[in-house]
This record gives C-alpha cells, sequence and structure tokens, in this order.
C-alpha cells in the first residue's frame, strides 16, 4: 500500500509545465482576438483609451532614451574617479541629478531664448494678416487696369454673393469659439501633464534599470528553458538597440536641421526665421514624409504673411532635405531601421492613427523591430529545413542579382 501511495504523488515536469504555459498563453491571445475581431469598433476605441493612458510612460521613455547616454557617461566616466570608497554609492544619485539638471537646463534656455522671439513673430503675423486683404485688394485693382479684356466683374460680383456666406461662417465658427478653446485648453494641459508625469517615470527608470533588467530576466528564465531564455534575452537587447539609437539619433539630426535652417534663413533674410525653422526641425522628426510636412506648413505661412520669402524657403527646404537624405542622415542614424520606404509610410500612417504625432514618430521602431523579429524567426525556421531563400522582409534589402529577377 505505502509503494502505490508513493507512486501516486505527483512529481513536477519541467516539460509538461513548460507546455502548460504555452497552452494558457496560446488560449488567451486566441480569446482575444476573437473578442477583437467581434467588437472591432470597442476594440479600436479601447486602443486609443490605453494609447492615451499610456502616453506619459511613452513619454517618459523617449525621455529616458535622451538622458541615459548623458547619466552613463557622468556614471562610467566622469565621477568613477570622484566617488570612491564610502561615497561610491551615491555616484548614482549625483550622476542621475546632474543629467536632469542638465537636460532640463538646456531646455529652458532655448525655451527663454525662442519664446520671447516666438511672440514677437506672432505679433508680426498678425499685423501682417490684418493687412494682407488690403493687399490683395490692391492686387485685384492693378490686374483690372493692367488686363482690362480680363472678365473681373463677374469675379468681383461672386466674390460679393459669397460675402453673406462668409459672415454666416464667421457668425457661426464664433459661436462654436469657446467650445474650440475648451478643446484646446484640455489637450494642452493633458500634454502638460504627460510631460510632468514623463520626466516622473524617465527618473525611476534611469534610477531601477538595473533591477528591473535583472528582474526581467529571472522571469525570462524561470518560465523559459536557458535556450530560449537566450534568445529571447538577445532579441529584447536588439530591439532596445534599435529604439534607441533611431530616438537618440533622429533627436540629433532633426536638432542639426533645424539650427542650420535657422542660419541659412537668416542670412537670405528669410522672413519668420525662427518659427519656419522650429517647424522645420520639429516635423523632421517624423521619418520619411516629415521634410514634406514642415515644407508645406512654413512654405503656407511664408505665402500668407511674407511671399517674397517664399521661393528661397522652397529651395532653401529642398537642399536640406537632399543633404538629409543622402548625407546627415546616414552618418548619424545608419541604416538603424533597415526599413524600406513603404513600410515607412505605413509605421508613420499607422502610428499617426493610433497615437497622433507621437505615434507617428514612435511607430517607424515599433515596426523595425517587429520586422527584424519577424526575419529571425523566418530565418531560424528555414534553417532548420534546410532551405535558402532570399530575404525579402521589411528590414532587409534585396541584391541586385534578386531583384533582376
Amino acid at each position: 500500500m505505502e509503494e502505490e501511495r508513493r507512486k501516486l504523488v505527483f512529481k513536477r515536469s519541467d516539460k509538461y509545465f513548460t507546455i502548460s504555459i504555452y497552452t494558457i498563453i496560446v488560449v488567451s491571445v486566441c480569446a482575444i482576438l476573437v473578442k477583437a475581431i467581434f467588437n472591432f469598433a470597442e476594440t479600436l476605441d479601447f486602443l486609443k483609451d490605453l494609447i492615451n493612458g499610456l502616453a506619459p510612460f511613452m513619454v517618459g521613455i523617449l525621455i529616458a532614451y535622451c538622458i541615459n547616454p548623458l547619466y552613463n557617461w557622468l556614471y562610467h566616466k566622469a565621477f568613477k574617479k570622484l566617488f570612491r570608497g564610502k561615497c561610491a554609492k551615491f555616484r548614482k544619485y549625483f550622476s542621475i541629478l546632474i543629467s536632469y539638471v542638465i537636460f532640463v537646463g538646456v531646455i529652458v534656455s532655448l525655451l527663454v531664448y525662442i519664446i520671447p522671439n516666438i511672440l514677437n513673430s506672432v505679433n508680426d503675423l498678425v499685423e501682417n494678416a490684418k493687412s494682407f486683404s488690403d493687399k490683395a485688394y490692391d492686387w485685384f485693382e492693378k490686374t483690372a487696369k493692367k488686363y482690362p479684356d480680363l472678365d473681373l466683374e463677374r469675379i468681383e460680383k461672386s466674390l460679393e454673393s459669397a460675402y453673406p456666406t462668409a459672415i454666416d461662417f464667421i457668425q457661426n465658427s464664433a459661436t462654436n469659439i469657446g467650445t474650440k478653446i475648451y478643446g484646446t485648453s484640455k489637450s494642452v494641459l493633458s500634454w502638460i501633464y504627460n510631460i510632468l508625469m514623463g520626466f516622473v517615470v524617465s527618473f525611476y527608470l534611469i534610477l531601477d534599470k538595473k533591477s528591473m533588467i535583472r528582474s526581467l530576466k529571472r522571469l525570462i528564465y524561470a518560465i523559459f528553458s536557458e535556450k530560449h531564455a537566450r534568445i529571447i534575452i538577445s532579441n529584447l537587447r536588439e530591439s532596445n538597440d534599435i529604439f534607441s539609437d533611431f530616438i537618440i539619433g533622429k533627436f540629433i539630426d532633426s536638432s542639426i536641421i533645424g539650427v542650420i535652417c535657422f542660419v541659412v534663413c537668416t542670412v537670405l533674410h528669410i522672413d519668420y526665421a525662427l518659427i519656419v525653422s522650429m517647424v522645420v526641425g520639429i516635423t523632421n522628426m517624423i521619418p520619411y514624409i516629415g521634410p514634406f510636412i514642415g515644407g508645406f506648413i512654413g512654405g503656407l505661412l511664408l505665402l500668407v504673411v511674407a511671399p517674397g520669402s517664399l521661393v528661397k524657403f522652397v529651395i532653401l527646404v529642398i537642399i536640406l532635405q537632399q543633404f538629409d537624405g543622402f548625407i546627415l542622415g546616414p552618418m548619424i542614424l545608419g541604416d538603424k531601421t533597415g526599413l524600406r520606404p513603404f513600410w515607412i509610410l505605413f509605421a508613420v500612417t499607422l502610428g499617426g492613427w493610433a497615437g497622433g504625432i507621437l505615434g507617428m514618430f514612435l511607430g517607424v521602431p515599433i515596426v523595425a523591430v517587429v520586422a527584424n523579429l519577424v526575419d529571425k524567426f523566418v530565418n531560424a525556421r528555414l534553417v532548420k529545413k534546410g532551405l535558402i531563400v532570399p530575404k525579402i522582409y521589411a528590414s532587409q534589402k534585396l541584391s541586385d542579382r534578386d531583384e533582376r529577377k
């Protein structure tokens, strides 16, 4: 009886434990997919609410990626000899403190210089916008005198008939201006909250990054076999490199483009150099289509208030775009993402739909990480089957021989 009872005692099996974990994961994923498909509209609303809720953490991750290189340099090089012995434990906190002081100090210094200039430029814009209608009327009269054969009276009557409609539109817009101001104020306050919370999140990410990485490794090794755990950790490390290299590189690249644009605009006496340069620099953060957006916004602004500077600005934007695409971008970023233009457009479009401007920026590294993981999985399966197939995935470039085929 005693021997039979011992045989019935449950014995743990790592094999069946792993199978159970995989089964739970597969069943859970299938249930979520079925729920999402049959409630697609609710799923989209949930995803958008989730992204909005996670916005402070996304901003915090971006800030942490920007500050982390400075922190690493201060911690491992600048303060290594300064803090020794009993004072060594203070090196991390002092490095974090100095990193944030430098980062925030640079931002505040830029704002102190930029904001007054922006306010002056906005005042000039308002004054020029008031005189724009007078200039348009003078141009209309000169054109009528210069080309008497043109039927300008019909155009004038059409404009007069459209005047009541325009007045009604302005009145309706004025009626809803309170709602628009409330919505804009709410959006601005939301972004301020996200940025402030982002700084808090980034602080704890940098402070506890070693313990977080250690806990994640323990969890991965506890769930998966040693072989699979090493593969997962290697992929996570590579994905982190893609993110950090892209974010930091794109930030440096866009800052340089913005500064060059401002300097050249000042030399060429292009009006509102600071505003259009900021637009060009900020929109350049959006991969591939960012320069087009910045050029369009800046060109439209100059067309309304300073048309004499439009041609020079358009030529400058085209030159900057070529310089960034063929020289500066490859020098700083290299081929960090490895994505083809189609997949970059796909990532920007999908990211913009899901997360607005922030999503347009983060969409590219996210798609690059997914493409890299898919490519590794496919390569591993092909090697296992003993097959050699040309790489044609989003993160790979075809050779000339493959393209000819």
